[in-house]
Parts: structure tokens; sequence; C-alpha cells
């Protein structure tokens, strides 16, 4: 799927001569009721790279197991703490082209059928995982603010209403493809503010301790830490991603907290990090040209080939150490 991605992201782009914050100032000129897609596009190609997508997804996978079902699937299946570089190269692989392509896209209708197919097996070995709709529309409504979410824990403005509103349809519309076990999701919010208001009322609710929420944790957090951060600096990488999960879930899921000193300097320096991305010129090569990179596609293989040959599942041991 990656090597399709570069062929529908503007290859020429990148050539043209542009000046400084181009793409700030296109995505402002779009219309996100018409051009979301587009938007979306210009800041998946142009603004993000491996680093914010794993963060990203390390903060997402805090989140959208809240219920005890969630981390009952992931623990279960074994992917997360098993082959947890495998599953998130699986996991970007379907959200870049969701990004990069927009939904419309017929590449992007048939990864969401391979998705929906995912989904539909593992449901049969965990129907209970899969069967409350609210549950599937958190995870989209988390998606669709995430970037606001960890803006705000930091003290960092907020994005556009452009970036908002594109974001929102987009995910919608991904949403609207993807079917559950009571079929397509219907009463998914209609703004981006009700996927907000959608998304604090269920991390509201009364849920249980999810007693299976620190494996989770431990191997989200172990997979960021090993990819990028000697062992010395696991704490710092610790701090990183906790930075973005707020209390109510790090409390559901028995996670330990982080020194609050170290946490304030982590918080402290993402609002700079994020000021000055604001600001900050844009890549020099689109996202997607990273994706076909031969450095990637082997780190790629030798991630999936040393996992797959691993002798002890680690879910046998109770978790990531």
């Amino acid at each position: 799927m990656a090597k399709e991605i570069t062929e529908t992201t503007g290859r020429g782009a990148h050539a043209d001569s542009r000046r400084r914050g181009w793409v700030r100032r296109e995505i402002a000129r779009l219309d996100p009721e018409v051009d979301y897609e587009r938007i979306v596009h210009l800041m998946a190609e142009w603004e993000l790279n491996e680093f914010s997508m794993n963060l990203g997804y390390s903060v997402q996978f805090h989140h959208v197991p809240l219920p005890v079902p969630g981390t009952d699937v992931l623990v279960g299946t074994g992917k997360v703490i098993d082959r947890p570089q495998t599953r998130f190269f699986d996991s970007i692989e379907f959200a870049t082209a969701f990004m990069l392509k927009g939904p419309s896209h017929p590449d992007v209708q048939r990864a969401i059928e391979r998705l929906n197919s995912i989904h539909a097996g593992v449901a049969k070995k965990f129907p209970a995982s899969f069967e409350k709709d609210d549950d599937w529309i958190y995870t989209f409504c988390f998606l669709i603010i995430q970037n606001d979410r960890m803006r705000d824990l930091v003290g960092a403005p907020r994005q556009s209403r452009n970036r908002q509103i594109a974001l929102h349809h987009l995910w919608r519309d991904i949403a609207a493809q993807m079917r559950g076990p009571n079929g397509p999701f219907t009463n998914f919010p209609a703004t981006y503010e009700d996927a907000e208001a959608f998304a604090v009322e269920f991390e509201s609710r009364d849920w249980a301790p999810t007693p299976k929420g620190r494996i989770v944790s431990d191997a989200i957090i172990a997979q960021f830490n090993d990819k990028y951060f000697p062992r010395v600096l696991h704490p710092v990488g610790r701090a990183i991603v906790l930075a973005f999960v707020n209390e109510r879930v790090r409390t559901r899921h028995g996670i330990p907290k982080v020194n609050p000193l170290l946490l304030g300097i982590v918080r402290r320096a993402f609002r700079l990090i994020f000021a000055l991305q604001d600001r900050a010129p844009e890549r020099k090569t689109p996202f997607s040209d990273d994706l076909v990179t031969p450095e990637f596609k082997e780190r790629r293989a030798a991630a999936r080939k040393q996992e797959r040959t691993a002798k002890t599942p680690a879910h046998q041991n109770g978790g990531a150490k």
C-alpha cells in the first residue's frame, strides 16, 4: 500500500519553488466543507513524520481501549505485546493511506474493506470488544480531536478551524465505510464540537478499572521507547507518551504516575515544539517519500522478521517489562 500512496500525492508539488508557509496559507484558503480531503492530505504530506505518527499512535492506544473489553482484545490477540513494532507499522500503513489519499479513493475503500474483514475475524473470538457502537465512535472521535487534545495538555494553541472541520469530515467518511457487528454506525457526531463533546462524555462514564490496561500501556510505551530511545532515557520516553494521556485514563488503566518534575519539563518542551511547528517551514520532501525509501522498508522488514522469530511470546510472561 505504501507504494500506491505515492501515486496520488501530487508528486510534482515538492519540486515547485514555494515560499515558506505555503501549506498553512493553502489550508486557510481552502473550503473545509468541500476540500477536506485535500486539507488533511496537506497536513499529512508536509507536516507529519514517523516520530509524530508513532507518538500519536502511542497516545491513541492508551485512550481507545478505555472499556475493559478494549484491553481484553489487545492483550488477547497478543500482537501489541508480542509484535509491537509490526503492529505499529501495520497501523500506520492504514492511517497514512487514509490521510494521504482520502476516503473517496478506491485504494482506501479497498483498505477499509480489508480492515472490516480483519475486525470481523477478531470479533468472532472477542465479541464483547466489538459489540457496542459507542466504543467505535469514540475511537473516531479521538482521532478527530487528538491534535487539539495534545495541544491542550501542554498549553499550546489549538489548530485552525479549517483543520478541525477537515479532520472531522475525513474520519466521518471513513467511519461511514466501517462496519461493526450491528452494521454501519449511526448517530455519528455531526460536527467537530459534537465529536469533542462525545469524547468528553464517553471518558467521564463510570468505567470499571481495566485490569489489563497496565499491560497494554507498558507494551505501547515499550514499543515507542525501543524505537527511539536508549534504555537510560526510557523514563523520558515514558513521560513523553504519558504527558498526552489524561489523568482519568491513566487512573482507569492503573498506570503509575510520572515524576511531576519530569512531566512538567516534557510538557513545557512540547508547548515550545508546537509553537515552533506552527511557524516552521514545510518538509523539503513529502512524507509519502519516506514510506517508500529502502531504509524504511528495511527497518519494517527487519522488525517483522525479528518479532516473528522471537521464541517466547511476551504475553505469556505477563506482558511487557
